[in-house]
């Protein structure tokens, strides 16, 4: 499995995976891992900041085809979850509308850094 994998240099940053779907690839979120490591590079605050992790599905995208059998969507997930030590998320619009998903993105995790 490969993965794009950008610290923020801001301290406080949160770590955040972002997931494409199929048939796509890491190349979706292209115009927002920026905006979201850096924000203050792109007129945000630095407390907006995000450690931005974007792993390619197995056998998708960047990724070799696995060797097992049985990468479904729940494998999937808590392989994300090993990789983050997360286990919530979920949004589609980074490739249709990224400077939306980044302001959305920054928003919903402002409170949760208090």
């Amino acid at each position: 499995m490969n993965e794009i994998h950008v610290r923020s240099p801001h301290q406080n940053a949160l770590p955040i995976i972002l997931t494409h779907g199929w048939p796509g690839s890491v190349v979706e979120f292209m115009e927002v891992i920026g905006p979201l490591s850096d924000p203050t590079r792109y007129g945000g605050r630095a407390e907006d900041a995000f450690h931005v992790v974007v792993p390619s599905l197995p056998g998708y995208g960047f990724s070799d085809k696995p060797v097992e059998t049985g990468w479904d969507v729940n494998r999937i997930a808590r392989a994300w979850a090993t990789l983050m030590h997360l286990d919530k998320g979920g949004h589609f619009a980074a490739f249709e509308q990224p400077k939306l998903f980044t302001e959305e993105l920054r928003k919903a995790f402002r409170s949760r850094r208090a």
